[in-house]
C-alpha cells in the first residue's frame, strides 16, 4: 500500500527529526515506544529479541556509569590523601632542630592529617 494510507507526520516535527535524529536516539523512553511500535507492527507471530537486547545492553550501561562514578569518586579521595600527605611531610621539613620537629608532630602534623595523637618511634 502506498505512503497516503499512513498518518501524515507534521512537517515542522518532521523537519525537526531529520535536523537531529540524535535527540531521539538519546531519549530512553522514545526509543521504547518506537520498539515497541515496531514489535506490535510485526505482529504477534515474530518474536524480536532487540527490544530485549537493548534493555540487557541498558541495564549493563547504568552499571558502568555507576561504577564509573565510584572510580571518579576513589580517585579524588586517594588524590586528596595524597595531598594531604604532602602537606604534612613539608611541614615535617619545615623545622631546623629536633625539638620544634617533636612539637610539630604533635600541633600542625597531626592537624594536617587529622589524627589524634602522633608517636615517634626510634
Amino acid at each position: 500500500y502506498g505512503m497516503s494510507s499512513q498518518p501524515k507526520i507534521e512537517d515542522a516535527l518532521r523537519e525537526a527529526i531529520i535536523s537531529r535524529p540524535d535527540v531521539i536516539l538519546d531519549d530512553k523512553d522514545l526509543m521504547h515506544a518506537l520498539i515497541a511500535a515496531n514489535e506490535r507492527a510485526m505482529g504477534g507471530n515474530i518474536v524480536d529479541l532487540r527490544g530485549l537486547a537493548m534493555e540487557r545492553l541498558e541495564a549493563r550501561l547504568d552499571r558502568l556509569e555507576d561504577t564509573h562514578r565510584s572510580v571518579i569518586a576513589a580517585a579524588y579521595e586517594n588524590l586528596a590523601g595524597t595531598n594531604q600527605i604532602h602537606r604534612a611531610i613539608l611541614r615535617m621539613l619545615d623545622p631546623l632542630e629536633f625539638e620544634p620537629f617533636l612539637r610539630d608532630l604533635g600541633g600542625e602534623v597531626g592537624e594536617i592529617l587529622r589524627v589524634y595523637a602522633v608517636k615517634l618511634v626510634l
